[in-house]
């Protein structure tokens, strides 16, 4: 066989061998949305503009940013953020990662200020939040962020309170994207607070990070805008 055709041959095989274990479903899939960094663009032409070279991972102070492994199909090595493990914080002066783009799938105009950021919009989920339920916040959670990194924002003592309201207490932002609300219940005349979002909410992620339940009572919802589903 000569080599132009063994060439030919390896390409086929190595083909098939990928669909054959799944690569193809992996291409195709749709609806599913990561949680990208500030500035994103809309997810079609960011995914067009992004070429995958790193640099905002590079240059993120706290390390939130992370690239897509291959089972994210068209968003493989693309930047995004898991909340839960590790927030955007905007401890960064500037926006870094938007400033470093060179192609601007980060746009800085959607960036400029950490106010005018809209990675997605923070949802609660009344049923497991402690707040909600009246139980008092009595230890420190278990998850990564309170080992390591995030250890030293977080003071001890705000784990022993009445109601907790990490969340608000921890928001970036501010009361303009999170407020802790008093609310009564009907049925049993019980009075409770609740986070309430606001339109302000950029979707960093924070609250999702040190929300202490798990799962947690709070998540974003990538690229959600404010009036879509809420307000």
């Amino acid at each position: 066989m000569e080599r132009r055709d063994f060439v030919k041959f390896l390409g086929v095989t190595v083909a098939g061998t990928a669909i054959g274990v799944g690569v193809t479903p992996i291409l195709s899939k749709s609806g599913y949305k990561l949680l990208r960094p500030p500035g994103a663009i809309d997810e079609k032409e960011f995914l067009g503009a992004c070429i995958k070279c790193g640099l905002c991972v590079q240059i993120c102070p706290v390390n939130c940013i992370k690239l897509a492994d291959i089972d994210e199909g068209l968003s493989y090595q693309t930047p995004y953020i898991d909340a839960r493990t590790n927030a955007c914080d905007f401890s960064c002066k500037g926006v870094q990662c938007v400033l470093v783009c060179p192609t601007y799938a980060l746009e800085h105009e959607l960036a400029e200020t950490p106010e005018k950021v809209r990675m997605g919009l923070a949802k609660v989920i009344p049923d497991r939040c402690l707040a909600v339920k009246g139980e008092k916040l009595k230890e420190k959670s278990k998850h990564k962020w309170d080992e390591w990194k995030y250890k030293w924002k977080v003071n001890p003592d705000s784990y022993i309170k009445d109601v907790c309201e990490l969340c608000f207490d921890k928001c970036p932002i501010g009361p303009s994207a999170i407020t802790m609300e008093e609310r009564k219940d009907e049925k049993t005349g019980r009075t409770y607070q609740i986070p309430v979002v606001q339109q302000g909410c950029t979707g960093c992620g924070v609250c999702e990070m040190v929300c202490p339940v798990e799962p947690p009572a709070i998540v974003i919802i990538p690229r959600e805008k404010w009036g879509e589903k809420n307000g």
